[in-house]
């Protein structure tokens, strides 16, 4: 669950697009995993964290999603990892 929060974060400043600078980690992870990480949990952010980066987020009951073309889905224990950037 660690390298998947890892993955995710990787993930996630991959998708910045270029030319963008990254100015916030946002983190929303299931509050599921955080029961099942204990005392583990502590790790998962660090696996996620990079120095110099704001980080934001929440641990969250569940995750709705939607591609936009299909019904919602809802999601347990997810992780999930979006880096918002700028242009300045």
């Amino acid at each position: 669950m660690i390298r998947a929060a890892e993955r995710a974060a990787t993930l996630g400043r991959q998708a910045l697009p270029r030319g963008l600078r990254e100015r916030l980690l946002l983190f929303m992870d299931c509050i599921s995993r955080v029961l099942f990480l204990g005392d583990h949990f502590e790790q998962e952010i660090e696996a996620v964290f990079e120095a110099g980066l704001p980080m934001a987020g929440a641990c969250t009951i569940g995750e709705i999603a939607n591609r936009g073309d299909e019904f919602l889905e809802f999601y347990n224990k997810t992780a999930v990892v979006a880096i918002l950037g700028d242009s300045s």
